[in-house]
């Protein structure tokens, strides 16, 4: 697994792997790669089909598809969202940087929202997984990442810094691991 990541990260990119240096993002955090960024996660969600698979709650399993940083450091202005029920996602191998513009009330990626509307299983969306990423808040946002009625959600090997508010805030659902990862202030 650590293999395929790494090959992945030095650009042998499959038809599932996104990049934000692909859409023109600035891997050094010198420039804002807020577009980039969103345009990279806007075709990783766009890749289900009416043959998807539907995990529990009728959350759409896109199949593992995967945002890979590759071990750059990128400047943004808003947060990077995963819209909910939708499922199977990976982020991994990089630096997520807020900006001066990034609003003190947000935090660099979100999960879910408050209003979704989950069924018994109590979750928007599942099996959403970070590994290896520092999530610098550069004080200028309240937090790393923010993660509402999700299931089966991880972060691996992750670093939280700079937060106004909470490195990491979950609220709702169930199954969240946190592992070998640090927070600092």
């Amino acid at each position: 697994k650590k293999l395929a990541r790494q090959k992945r990260s030095r650009g042998q990119h499959s038809p599932r792997v996104f990049s934000p240096v692909d859409y023109g993002a600035d891997p050094t955090g010198a420039t804002d790669s807020t577009s980039a960024v969103q345009l990279a996660l806007k075709d990783l969600l766009s890749t289900s089909s009416s043959e998807t698979r539907k995990m529990a709650s009728g959350i759409v399993d896109l199949g593992g598809v995967s945002l890979d940083l590759a071990g750059g450091s990128y400047l943004i202005s808003t947060p990077i969202i995963i819209p909910p029920f939708l499922g199977n996602i990976h982020i991994f191998d990089g630096t997520l940087i807020a900006s001066s513009q990034f609003s003190q009330d947000l935090h660099l990626v979100q999960v879910g929202n408050s209003t979704c509307n989950p069924d018994q299983q109590k979750s928007c969306n599942e099996f959403i997984s970070f590994t290896d990423i520092m999530f610098d808040s550069n004080f200028n946002s309240a937090g790393g990442a923010i993660v509402q009625h999700v299931m089966g959600t991880t972060f691996t090997s992750c670093f939280w810094t700079g937060f106004t508010g909470t490195g990491l805030q979950i609220d709702g659902g169930h199954e969240v691991m946190v592992e070998e990862s640090w927070m600092s202030q």
